[in-house]
């Protein structure tokens, strides 16, 4: 990941940390105070879905190609992808990788790719994906 968002992700926690005392310390006495701290526990909110998006972005990734493991599960490496595991599938007709995870549905005819995306797909062996570790 770029060094800039790196730091913006340091700026992020920091400003986190000093707006979490603030709020801590503020009392609510008038209308305009509700109003404040809905702002307040909005941008907290904001930062802590930023920091955590940035954290999980910036690990490193395994990569390689699914099988199906003798428990029915797709496994990727060793790393055995159960229901709601983040993973990555890569995308041969816009040569980029799709985010999601994993998930059950017999519409699916089981395991499939939940894409956040595009269109949800079924998983197979050999598809090429990868995970952060």
């Amino acid at each position: 990941m770029n060094d800039n968002y790196m730091k913006a992700l340091n700026v992020a926690e920091e400003a986190l940390n000093r707006i979490n005392i603030i709020y801590e310390k503020s009392k609510i006495a008038s209308f305009e105070d509700i109003k404040g701290c809905k702002a307040t526990e909005k941008v907290i909110e904001d930062l802590e879905d930023f920091i955590k998006t940035m954290e999980h972005y910036s690990k490193k990734t395994k990569e390689g190609y699914l099988e199906l493991n003798s428990n029915g599960r797709y496994e990727l490496k060793g790393i055995e992808l159960t229901c709601g595991y983040p993973v990555e599938l890569w995308n041969d007709k816009s040569h980029s990788w799709n985010d999601g995870r994993i998930g059950h549905s017999e519409e699916y005819g089981g395991y499939y790719f939940y894409n956040y995306d595009e269109e949800h797909a079924m998983l197979s062996d050999g598809i090429k994906a990868r995970v952060r570790i």
